[in-house]
Parts: structure tokens; sequence; C-alpha cells
């Protein structure tokens, strides 16, 4: 029996995935690169050394500290003017903590960002607790984010759904043994590929509210 859920943030919950690949793209010009597609995608839910690895591979030689502050900046700023939930966020949300569900985020963002866009949006009610990047020494597509998010809840991972948009993400919860939803960005590639580690893949969060009350996942 399923009795608990763990969401990411980026592209699941907020439409941030975009303003960092936006960001991204405008910002490796301005360091000598030509901006490289791929790079977002493979960046997605990385965090500490192994984004800076990610960064390095794609652009060699790269000041990566400076790279990531300044798409930090970027980032931030867009969030103060408006922080952009994914839709159906809220309905999916309210979906299962009327159903008692215990109810986490897993994410490799920084616990302040998160808090904020939770704080901004009115969601911080629905989540037990909050498994950011700093609390794991590996971050997606290893399993520990969503294992230690299923352990603070105090279920098995097998108990619990993992709603996740990225190649990386859905990975990582697969590997942990979470039954794993993808809600992928608009034009990801790995959709294809990654159907077999998950129990669903939909257009949006309001999608799969409709499966779930239709009992198919």
């Amino acid at each position: 029996m399923m009795k608990g859920v763990i969401f990411d943030v980026d592209g699941t919950l907020f439409d941030t995935e975009r303003l960092y690949r936006d960001a991204w793209m405008a910002l490796a010009p301005k360091y000598g690169y030509v901006a490289n597609p791929e790079y977002p995608a493979a960046a997605a839910g990385c965090s500490g050394e192994q984004a800076y690895a990610v960064a390095e591979a794609y652009y060699p030689g790269i000041d990566v500290e400076d790279f990531f502050n300044a798409c930090r900046e970027q980032v931030y700023s867009s969030l103060a003017r408006e922080v952009p939930i994914k839709p159906g966020a809220r309905e999916i949300l309210e979906y299962f903590y009327e159903r008692d569900f215990l109810i986490a985020i897993a994410s490799a963002g920084r616990l302040s960002k998160i808090q904020y866009c939770l704080s901004e949006t009115g969601l911080e009610k629905y989540f037990r607790i909050i498994v950011s990047g700093t609390d794991v020494k590996a971050s997606k597509p290893a399993p520990d984010c969503f294992l230690t998010a299923a352990r603070r809840l105090g279920l098995s991972p097998k108990e619990c759904y993992v709603l996740e948009d990225s190649k990386n993400g859905v990975l990582a919860a697969a590997a942990a043994g979470c039954a794993t939803i993808m809600v992928p960005e608009e034009g990801e590639k790995s959709v294809k590929e990654m159907r077999e580690y998950c129990i669903g893949v939909y257009p949006d969060l309001l999608a799969v509210k409709k499966a779930l009350e239709a009992g198919e996942i």
C-alpha cells in the first residue's frame, strides 16, 4: 500500500527548469563558449561537485564557481518577480493531503530557495520534510535523496510515489525502489528510454491526478 509521495522541485512543482535552461544558454557565450543545448538536461538534478563536473565536461576550463553563481543570480532575480508554479501542482498536493499521504520534497536545490518558493506560493503546509542538495553526498542520478526522504518519513521506498521531470531524477527514484512517475519537461529527449523505469509517464500533474483517481497507478 502506498503511504507517501516525494516530489522533485525544479521542473516538477515549479517551472524553474526553464529559468535555469534560459540562464545556462544565455551565460555560456559570455564565458566564451558556444551554448550547448544538451547541457541543461545533463545538469538537471545535480548539485555540488557532481554539478561542477558536468559543467566542466560540457565547457572545459570554465570558471564553474563563477558560472554557477551567475546562473543562480539570474534565476533568483526571476523568482523575486514571480515563482512559476506548474499546472496541477496545488490540485495533486491537495489530493495526497486529503488522503493522509506523507508528503516530502527531494531536490538538489538549495534549502533556502525551496523554502522561498513554497512560501511564496503557499504550498509549504503540505510537506512533512524537505531533503535538499546539502543533505546527501551524492546527487541524482544516485538514489540518496529519495532514500533519505523515505527514511525521514518513516516509510519504505516501495511505499512511496516519486514525481520527477528529468532523466537524472527518474533514474535516482527507480534506483531507490520508489514507484516513479515522470512528468517530463516539454522537449525532454529521454522520455522513451525512461518509460521502463516508471509506472507512468504523463503530460502534466493534472493528468497524474486523474490517473490516481482512476486507479491506473
